[in-house]
């Protein structure tokens, strides 16, 4: 394969850097700022999820919690013998 334009004169500098951004603002600039706030709604939804995830965890316990303690000593889900 051949190396790409970008990749044979080295990496971009700041002032490439800055062009890019200045024609990426023009073309996009007015879809920016709902962009940013669309974003900001999903983190907080994502947040919100893990957190009650984490409380939902919380409040079932652990497996060994729900275990009960048979007759012959030993601590399983259910007292059947076997």
């Amino acid at each position: 394969m051949f190396p790409t334009i970008a990749f044979v004169t080295g990496m971009p500098g700041w002032l490439e850097v800055v062009v890019v951004a200045i024609l990426g603002l023009l073309l996009f600039g007015r879809r920016l700022p709902g962009v940013a706030r669309a974003l900001g709604q999903s983190l907080v939804e994502f947040k919100r999820g893990l957190r009650a995830t984490d409380e939902q965890t919380d409040q079932q316990g652990s497996p060994g919690d729900k275990l009960s303690e048979c007759g012959n000593g030993t601590k399983r889900n259910t007292c059947h013998d076997r």
